[in-house]
């Protein structure tokens, strides 16, 4: 041994007890560069400049190996050294720095070049792992190492940072060369870099499944929208389309670009039928994800619709989404009138697929849509327009009570007039109520198969009063609407005043369109038919008087109608005759009274002979010419023999009165002459 290792040896055993309370940690970073077979050494001063004469940096090139004096610098603001090395791999290269003072030294903490392995198992991601410059790192190091990659050549970026001795990077190029190296960063301002170490690779790792947000409709081409997330994976070339189609899935179409996100299936009838739609995504090494077949989604439609025009609602129903991300909250049914805005009509649950949409206005143009939305309403689809027009049902124009006349004298008869274009159900028919104040229902006519209708009202007692009707249509939704005209019926009654005369009342028909121009009074007697009439009264005429004297001796039975004659103004042309009951002027009493007897003769007795008489209540007296009773009786069989007081009357006229009941004990008075005879 040489006296200057001699010296060496002695001031490493001693100097760390010399330099006690100096810093020895002032050799701070080395950066391998591999490339140019240099390492790069930083440091800071550790004395003051007074104090100093110069750095010896040391350097040891293997393990084992011993030190060697690299180089010696005696300039205090030199704070780097470059080295330059032919042999040797610098992952083994280790440093240390001795500075010089005007009193001893100051030697540095050695530093060791931080050696970078890398680990490729064939899974597409590789394990980066390196040793420490200094165990422990030297106290100015800022806890972290930085993760940097040349790629391509000559591009070098940061790709990580991690306070661990480890990384773990996923490839993503397809069969190229990739260099690494750690850096280390000190709290001095410079930084240790690792040796480069790459190789060639092969970015075998699948990209992450894509996630599908939504698959719509869109409004305008009536075709299916899929969308979807950008995948996370960098190297995303693109994705595949599918569509489910005859039971299998079948890719459709491949869209380029990682942030290309929607895709219209041109191809896709979404307004028919539900469309289904998976995706999967694929890298630039042409490695697939797995696809969204698990769990696909879906277009939304329309499956069945039920307009009511009756109630003017509109009953929908609809397929369910599926899978919809973010979770489907429900769908919210959607409506424009007349082109106007979409308005919300209702929501449903998630789990609930019909509606139905109330409160529709008549005569109007809708558009309907539904939309499935997720919990934050970030996420929709929607399905295609549905277009209805909420028409009614054609309402009836008209609807006329044309004559209600009584037939037989036992019903009545209605004719209606209705307007048979429109969507009729039925007629109901019906008559004024005294007791109730109010129409009731009596009859139905159904269903309408002619624009005339007759109807037939059986529970009817026309012989005692009038009636009142009207009718109302009910439409094919059940509802009962526009009311006829009220039409009032003729009564007619004949009373006797004497035994000649026939007071005839009826009350006036009401509800004839065209009027009443007239009222035909018809009479049937025992023998005659009463075909024509017996007069032709005005249109305000309710009563009559009609004088039978003439017809006693052929008839006892008197029969009246009347028939009311329509005006010219029916808008439906109608020419109407509405027939009353029969009123009879039956049993009328006749008495008949000889105008001569001659006792003794044919006609011994004077005394009538007469019908429909009651005979108990009968009272006939006998006058002379000079007002004085000669005769009494109240037996209708007893008679004048002429006699007054037991003796002959005298020949002449005599005066006769009779009072009587007839047989409906109605009371009459008849008064007359004739002459005795002797």
């Amino acid at each position: 041994m040489d006296i200057r290792q001699l010296k060496y040896l002695i001031t490493l055993i001693t100097l760390p007890g010399l330099l006690s309370g100096q810093d020895d940690s002032y050799l701070r970073c080395i950066e391998a560069n591999t490339t140019n077979n240099q390492t790069i050494l930083h440091w800071v001063p550790p004395v003051d400049e007074n104090d100093f004469v110069s750095y010896t940096i040391y350097f040891k090139p293997t393990t084992p190996g011993t030190f060697t004096d690299l180089t010696n610098i005696d300039d205090y603001d030199v704070n780097s050294f470059i080295h330059t090395y032919v042999n040797g791999s610098a992952s083994d290269f280790e440093y240390y720095l001795e500075t010089a003072t005007s009193s001893s030294g100051v030697i540095s903490d050695t530093l060791k070049v931080m050696d970078l392995s890398i680990q490729d198992p064939g899974t597409g991601t590789i394990l980066l792992s390196w040793t420490q410059q200094h165990q422990p790192e030297i106290p100015s190091w800022e806890g972290i190492y930085n993760i940097w990659i040349e790629f391509p050549p000559g591009n070098w970026q940061q790709i990580g940072s991690t306070s661990e001795l480890h990384y773990e990077y996923e490839v993503s190029i397809c069969n190229d060369s990739l260099t690494f190296y750690v850096g280390s960063p000190d709290g001095s301002g410079c930084s240790s870099a690792s040796v480069m170490k790459g190789g060639r690779f092969t970015d075998i790792t699948k990209p992450p499944m894509p996630v599908i947000d939504s698959v719509s409709v869109n409004p305008i081409t009536n075709r299916a929208v899929v969308g979807w997330e950008p995948n996370p994976a960098p190297d995303t070339e693109g994705y595949l389309v599918y569509r489910y189609i005859n039971n299998n899935w079948i890719i459709i179409d491949t869209v380029w670009g990682r942030f290309n996100t929607t895709y219209s299936d041109g191809t896709s009838y979404p307004c028919s039928k539900s469309e289904s739609y998976a995706l999967a995504a694929f890298d630039s090494c042409s490695n697939k994800s797995l696809g969204t077949f698990l769990e696909p989604q879906n277009t939304l439609i329309i499956e069945s619709y039920d307009y009511n025009p009756c109630d003017l609602t509109l009953g929908l129903s609809w397929n369910a989404y599926q899978n919809m991300q973010g979770d489907l909250s429900g769908y919210r049914i959607l409506s424009s009138r007349d082109g106007g805005p979409f308005i919300i009509a209702g929501t449903t649950a998630s789990g609930t697929t019909n509606f139905t949409v109330q409160g529709l206005l008549p005569e109007s143009d809708y558009r309907f849509l539904i939309r499935a939305y997720n919990s934050a309403s970030q996420v929709t689809s929607s399905t295609c327009f549905l277009e209805i027009y909420t028409r009614r049902y054609n309402q009836p124009a008209f609807n006329y009570l044309v004559n209600a006349s009584v037939v037989d004298n036992s019903y009545l008869q209605l004719t209606c007039f209705v307007d048979t274009s429109a969507s009729i159900s039925s007629l109901q028919l019906r008559r004024y109520d005294e007791v109730s104040s109010q129409f009731v229902d009596v009859g139905t006519i159904e269903p309408v198969e002619s624009d005339i209708c007759i109807y037939d009202d059986l529970t009817v007692f026309p012989q005692q009063q009038s009636y009142t009707y009207d009718i109302l249509v009910v439409d094919s939704c059940g509802k009962r609407i526009l009311q006829s005209n009220s039409f009032s019926t003729i009564h007619l009654t004949a009373k006797l005043l004497g035994t000649d005369r026939v007071q005839l009342e009826w009350t006036p028909v009401e509800g004839l369109a065209g009027g009443v121009s007239g009222y035909e009074l018809y009479r049937r007697t025992d023998g005659q038919t009463g075909d024509v009439p017996l007069i032709i009264l005005p249109g305000y005429t309710t009563s009559y008087e009609d004088n039978i004297a003439a017809l006693l001796n052929n008839s006892d039975q008197f029969t009246y109608l009347v028939a009311a004659r329509e005006g010219n103004g029916n808008p439906w042309g109608f020419h109407e005759k509405v027939w009353s009951n029969e009123a009879m002027a039956e049993d009328i009493p006749k008495l008949f009274f000889p105008n001569a007897f001659r006792p003794g003769g044919i006609n011994r007795v004077f005394k009538p002979v007469g019908i429909f008489i009651n005979q108990q209540e009968y009272h006939l007296r006998i006058y002379n010419r000079w007002g004085k009773e000669v005769f009494e009786s109240e037996a209708f069989s007893r008679g004048w023999d002429g006699t007054y007081e037991g003796n002959p009357a005298p020949a002449g006229v005599y005066v006769y009165v009779v009072t009587y009941l007839d047989a409906k004990d109605r009371s009459f008075e008849e008064k007359g002459t004739f002459v005795l005879v002797r």
